[in-house]
């Protein structure tokens, strides 16, 4: 255990998953993905909090919850081409569909967005409460605050003869957005250390480096913000977990590591024996947490098949 304060020069990896297309094509393609979160089902419809107008989408959709979800992050295009979000998926969700609403007259009305979210090149697109949003509905049971889900967005890159690609980015559920916008998760996967083949993401990374046994978190977080931000550990349960950072292509454990200002870091956490066979939602929720009492909510997405192979 030690402190240190380091300047990395890893790269940065900003995808989290690409499943489909020519790599030719991919290679183009550079979306970060950040603030990741989703309503619980309780209280009033997600689309209408805290909007104070009046909507005719309040009715309650039958489903296993009593009200649907929605799901809202940043979406960064820093590629050479605008790219469009054109689709998404969750397994907590028999419908998903991209939602804006717009108020007119004090009535706000929720509408499907036909051809997708675009986001030229360079720019972003924030799906806020209120305006752009994910649509969970004829969700499969509640989500409650604390809970993490996966989503599964599809886009489609503009300009080009490219397939269309996959990204799975986690959503913690919680009431409001996140506080720590200038700390930012741009990955975090959930995977089993006694896994012979890893998540692509996770092998390129940590190829050669021998990891804690049992089940492990792979973390790239950006500081955006103007100072130092002095990571101390991560929790899960209410349960201490053993965090390490990534350097030079060793894992060293840590009790404070003082991420400077424009610095991005990959980190990994390890939780030991965990059952997965509870997790219906494809994400597991944790936290990291910072020296001057901050925490960071993460959402991990689990690694294919993770809570089929550990009964």
């Amino acid at each position: 255990m030690f402190r240190m304060k380091y300047v990395l020069l890893l790269p940065v990896i900003m995808v989290l998953l690409v499943l489909v297309g020519t790599a030719a094509a991919h290679e183009e393609v550079d979306i970060v993905i950040t603030n990741v979160w989703a309503r619980p089902t309780t209280g009033e419809p997600p689309a209408m909090a805290g909007h104070g107008a009046h909507s005719s989408d309040a009715t309650p959709m039958h489903s296993g919850s009593a009200f649907p979800s929605a799901a809202y992050m940043t979406i960064e295009n820093r590629g050479a081409h605008p790219v469009a979000l054109v689709s998404a998926s969750t397994s907590i969700a028999a419908m998903v569909q991209i939602h804006e609403t717009t108020v007119v007259d004090n009535v706000a009305r929720m509408g499907e967005v036909e051809d997708g979210i675009i986001i030229p090149a360079g720019e972003s697109a924030e799906l806020r409460p209120g305006s752009f949003h994910i649509m969970l509905m004829d969700l499969m049971r509640d989500l409650s605050p604390g809970e993490a889900i996966a989503l599964t967005l599809t886009f489609e890159l503009r300009e080009t003869d490219a397939e269309p690609m996959e990204m799975v980015v986690g959503a913690v559920v919680q009431d409001t957005p996140p506080e720590l916008t200038d700390l930012v998760v741009t990955q975090a996967m959930i995977f089993d250390s006694a896994n012979p083949e890893p998540p692509h993401a996770v092998e390129e990374a940590l190829a050669g480096i021998e990891l804690p046994e049992g089940m492990l978190a792979f973390i790239t977080v950006e500081n955006r913000g103007e100072s130092d931000a002095p990571f101390a550990g991560a929790l899960h349960m209410d349960e201490t977990a053993p965090l390490y950072a990534l350097i030079d292509g060793e894992l060293f454990e840590v009790d404070e590591y003082d991420m400077g200002s424009g610095e991005s870091a990959q980190f990994v956490v390890a939780f030991g024996a965990l059952d997965m066979m509870g997790i219906d939602t494809g994400a597991m929720p944790f936290t990291l947490t910072l020296s001057d009492d901050r925490v960071l909510p993460v959402a991990g997405v689990l690694a294919d098949g993770l809570h089929e192979d550990h009964p």
